[in-house]
């Protein structure tokens, strides 16, 4: 396994770089800067510490210094991915520069440095998903980077690093609705609104019980709401309907299982809350592409093939 450096992208000295490739098969690597994968096109799985994960358009996480990890689109599925390498020290001189931002990036700060920490335990789950307005706005900012760090024009670090900071509000602002992980075991509370509080106690009682038959008063009991109050709420603060997380959460679960387990799609269906055979399916291919059985053989084929030697980090 490749450990990489920052001198092999960072030559200018310049602690930041961005790049988009269309990602094929990639062997397990590290580095030792941070990398924010953003999916703009395709479906596939990120293997993070021997751990694989679903992702697909619209995903954006990070990568920590030292983890261990590899790309592997599906079948049929090109991985389309813009990549922002930076040092540690960037994100810290900007704190530094503009004491603001301390309250401002609160949510990019749980980005960044507390969901890596948490993937296992929350299963991926509290990684972004970005859509609508949010995601074209975040697709200008990168594209507007990669345009400047091409030009290479008189001030083009001092843009970079203003571009680089626009990007963490923005990304701050949608993690802030979209996700209410806690930053402990405690699942502590400080700071978060009412109304995050009351999709976290949703969001718990899902992955709770998302192996049983929910419905959406069921978990409106649990937050003492009406179900079309919570509706509501569960929409504002994640831009997601609360049976789109259910699904989105139940699909993650059947993913891993058909990867990591050779129990049958019937057992893995029921397992994970679906006791129709057949909606399970119709559900599966909506969200990968393909029915569970040729999901399963790809990655069994991927688990047999040795992996290829990095060419990029990206």
């Amino acid at each position: 396994m490749d450990h990489l450096r920052s001198h092999q992208y960072f030559k200018s000295g310049f602690p930041l770089y961005i790049a988009e490739v269309r990602q094929g098969p990639l062997g397990e690597h590290s580095h030792e800067f941070f990398e924010m994968v953003y999916v703009r096109s395709g479906r596939g799985a990120h293997f993070i510490d021997g751990v694989p994960y679903p992702i697909q358009a619209g995903d954006l996480y990070v990568i920590s210094p030292g983890e261990q990890h590899r790309y592997a689109p599906l079948e049929g599925s090109a991985l389309r991915m813009v990549n922002i390498l930076w040092m540690p020290a960037l994100v810290e001189d900007l704190l530094h520069a503009d004491s603001r931002l301390d309250g401002t990036l609160e949510g990019a700060m749980k980005l960044l440095y507390v969901e890596p920490v948490l993937r296992r335990e929350t299963r991926f789950a509290h990684r972004l998903h970005l859509t609508g307005s949010m995601a074209y706005r975040v697709e200008v900012l990168l594209d507007e980077m990669r345009r400047e760090q091409a030009a290479a024009a008189a001030g083009c670090e001092l843009l970079l690093r203003h571009l680089f900071c626009a990007l963490l509000v923005l990304l701050s602002r949608a993690y802030d609705a979209q996700s209410t992980v806690a930053t402990s075991n405690a699942n502590t509370r400080t700071g978060i609104s009412p109304q995050q509080m009351i999709v976290s106690q949703a969001i718990e009682f899902i992955e709770e019980h998302y192996a049983k038959p929910i419905r959406v008063a069921d978990v409106a009991a649990h937050t003492a709401l009406s179900p079309s109050r919570l509706a509501h709420i569960f929409k504002d603060c994640t831009g997601r309907g609360l049976i789109e997380y259910l699904h989105d959460f139940r699909m993650a679960r059947a993913c891993s299982a058909l990867q990591s387990s050779t129990l049958s799609v019937s057992t893995i269906a029921t397992e994970v809350g679906y006791s129709d055979l057949r909606f399970f399916h119709r559900v599966f291919r909506r969200h990968t592409g393909c029915n569970p059985t040729q999901y399963r053989q790809h990655f069994q084929t991927l688990a047999l093939t040795p992996d290829l030697s990095p060419t990029t980090p990206l």
